[in-house]
């Protein structure tokens, strides 16, 4: 049973992608939709965060899925690189991926569906733990490499209980979101040559 711990980290990603693609003025409603999906499930095979973009003409034609965020236990890290291969797999065209991975205390495990603890934990979910380590991969000249450790193509950090390496996740999320939006860009180019794009890439408009 997924946690509010689960969810929080996703959460916030969720919300910066929506803000960020909110300022950008793309043709929101006569040519593209883009949806931020969360999948907050027991099936670790689908990723907790996922960002689509979508020809609204014609939905079949266009279906993109420049990045994804999955968050995850370290009891659980086996499973996880399987996921993110298949997901790499899959969606060779993926940008960048987003894990967070927490480090608990004590290893949690569901209680039974319908006993008191399960009632109890669905309304307030808790787990105790000790450390929180996002980690970024981009897109280079080839797929996503989930055993890369090129500085240029992967970060990790420490948010809790230290704050460590974090500016390099910051900035490989930062140049992971200004990918997608060349992305976007590209998309509406070949749906509207005749556009201005210039307004598209704005530089004051920042993840």
């Amino acid at each position: 049973m997924p946690s509010g711990l689960h969810e929080a980290p996703m959460a916030i990603i969720q919300s910066s992608f929506h803000d960020f693609f909110c300022k950008i003025p793309y043709p929101k409603r006569r040519f593209l939709k883009i949806n931020l999906l969360t999948n907050i499930t027991k099936d670790g095979t689908i990723p907790d965060l996922r960002i689509l973009m979508q020809n609204v003409r014609n939905p079949q034609l266009t279906l993109i899925i420049p990045a994804i965020g999955q968050t995850a236990f370290t009891q659980h890290l086996a499973s996880l690189s399987i996921t993110l291969r298949m997901a790499v797999e899959t969606n060779s065209a993926l940008l960048m991926i987003i894990v967070a991975i927490v480090q608990e205390l004590h290893p949690y495990s569901s209680p039974v569906k319908g006993s008191n603890a399960f009632n109890v934990l669905l309304n307030k979910p808790q787990c105790s733990w000790d450390d929180f380590h996002p980690a970024v991969w981009l897109q280079g000249t080839e797929s996503i490499d989930i055993n890369t450790i090129d500085p240029n193509l992967f970060a990790q950090g420490s948010l809790f209980p230290l704050d460590n390496n974090m500016t390099a996740v910051h900035t490989m999320i930062n140049r992971g979101a200004e990918a997608i939006r060349e992305t976007l860009i590209k998309l509406c180019q070949s749906m509207a040559p005749e556009m201005d794009l210039v307004p598209l890439r704005n530089p004051d408009i920042k993840f």
